[in-house]
């Protein structure tokens, strides 16, 4: 482990002390993992000493500079709360921090120091990959694409979910009172919604259609309650709409499905917005 030279951590502490965010994350930025940990007591030494009680600009620097230097462990004991602000995203970008593994997240969301809300913002923004954990996919059913800046489906493909099957693994989720489908959707947008995302990724072939449709299938056999099954059926019979003396048509490689799908409704359904 290499040790800091002493005129760089100086530097970085006295950027820190006046306040000069951006310096100080340079600074750190052009340390190694090892310096960095080296370093990283004197920061969090430094942030007990001027958070809540220095001007705005000394705090921030304190706390985007605690944010990368230390592990989610640390985070814990000081006391660290990831807020959903204009320092965390910035600060977590500059200089990867050594808390964005599944394992640390957990730590750090098991200790009431991260909030979906933050996990959801860094999935979307890139800088840290999707959780794959259960614990973790009922809270992004409701926190990705919530802001509505661009629609949910470019989300999902800009990180990178349409590709790695963790899409049909939140149709095996209940969800509760606000991370069910039903819920999130209900007060977003349409581009927004879950919907019109998983149907437009299965339009393009980015999602298997047939397993998208087994998986909707299956939620609805679990036996949810109305609303949240309403959902499913609604997604389900959205995808087929036919004249109602011929059935609903499906592709030849989803003919298990289509099946499936005429059990549940032997006469066509009435085609409603998912």
């Amino acid at each position: 482990m290499t040790t800091p030279a002493v005129g760089g951590a100086s530097v970085i502490l006295d950027a820190i002390r006046a306040g000069d965010r951006d310096a100080a994350l340079a600074g750190i930025a052009a340390l190694d993992e090892g310096q960095r940990r080296q370093l990283a007591p004197q920061i969090l030494r430094l942030y007990g000493e001027l958070s809540g009680l220095h001007a705005k600009a000394e705090r921030e620097a304190t706390y985007a500079c605690v944010l990368v230097v230390a592990t989610a462990s640390e985070l814990v004991r000081a006391g660290v709360f990831l807020h959903h602000d204009e320092v965390l995203l910035p600060a977590v970008a500059a200089v990867r921090p050594l808390w964005l593994d599944e394992a640390s997240l957990r730590k750090l969301v098991d200790s009431n120091k991260l909030g979906m809300r933050v996990l959801a913002a860094l999935v979307e923004a890139g800088l840290c990959p999707a959780p794959t954990s259960d614990w973790t996919l009922e809270p992004l059913i409701e926190q990705l694409g919530r802001k509505g800046a661009i629609p949910l489906a470019d989300v999902l493909r800009q990180q990178g979910l349409a590709e790695s099957g963790l899409l049909y693994r939140l149709f095996e989720i209940e969800g509760g009172p606000q991370s069910s489908f039903a819920a999130s959707d209900k007060y977003r947008s349409e581009q927004t919604t879950w919907a019109v995302a998983l149907a437009e990724l299965a339009a393009s072939g980015e999602l298997e259609r047939a397993r998208l449709l087994d998986a909707s299938l299956d939620a609805l056999a679990r036996d949810y309650p109305a609303f949240r099954a309403g959902w499913f059926a609604r997604f389900t019979i959205a995808w087929h709409r036919a004249p109602t003396s011929a059935p609903p048509a499906f592709p030849p490689t989803s003919a298990s499905s289509a099946a499936r799908f005429r059990r549940r409704w032997p006469s066509p359904p009435r085609s409603s917005r998912a």
